[in-house]
């Protein structure tokens, strides 16, 4: 039995003849995608030579995922479309929004055995970013119930996810940034023995009030 087509027809008749085709969020680098089409026509012209719009409207715009196979396993490396938001089963007694940090934000909500973690937000320091970045944070919020009791933000004052956090009522926990980078990832694989945790992810301020390029953890 022939498997059937994936492709919608609009995207097999822009491919056809085309030896090679690269798709692509649609914004100016730095800034949230453009998910309008009044704001596509605006915003675009630059980089693009026209727009291929469709009259249904976007309510949630969710930015594109990335993912590699490595040993025949996909493996998400940035959670967009069709993958956020991603549920992960956990045990919280008490609702939470985990802030997530500047840079290549994501941010995550928990509430009795589930959490959620969001799509790819970006760089908070751009304003329409960090616009963003509060939309989505609200449309979950609704989308599953969580008013959060509970506000982690990362241990850097400067950072806009803490900010963000300080502005919001309930308690109030710092993390050291590569602290969460090691306790999301054992939460996603599941692991509650004690592990050795290794994080060269970049620059986090540590509990020390320096800044540190990586951590191992015992």
């Amino acid at each position: 039995m022939k498997k059937p087509e994936r492709a919608c027809p609009s995207g097999r008749s822009l491919a056809h003849g085309l030896d090679v085709l690269v798709a692509t969020s649609g914004n100016l680098s730095g800034l949230p995608l453009e998910y309008t089409n009044q704001r596509a026509g605006e915003e675009l012209t630059a980089v693009a030579d026209y727009c291929l719009l469709h009259n249904r409207k976007i309510e949630v715009p969710v930015d594109d995922a990335v993912t590699n196979v490595a040993l025949g396993h996909e493996r998400v490396i940035r959670h967009g479309r069709g993958f956020a938001p991603q549920v992960i089963k956990v045990s919280s007694e008490v609702a939470t929004l985990a802030c997530g940090g500047d840079l290549k934000n994501t941010f995550c909500l928990s509430k009795g055995e589930f959490a959620f973690v969001s799509q790819y937000t970006g760089s908070l320091s751009n304003l329409e970013t960090y616009q963003r970045y509060q939309d989505n944070i609200e449309h979950l919020e609704q989308l599953y119930d969580i008013e959060p009791e509970l506000i982690v933000h990362d241990l850097h004052e400067g950072y806009y996810s803490t900010h963000y956090a300080q502005q919001l009522p309930g308690e109030k926990i710092a993390v050291q940034h590569h602290h969460a980078h090691l306790v999301s990832s054992m939460v996603e694989h599941q692991l509650q023995q004690p592990v050795i945790g290794i994080a060269f992810d970049g620059v986090g301020l540590g509990t020390d009030g320096h800044l540190w390029g990586g951590v191992f953890y015992l």
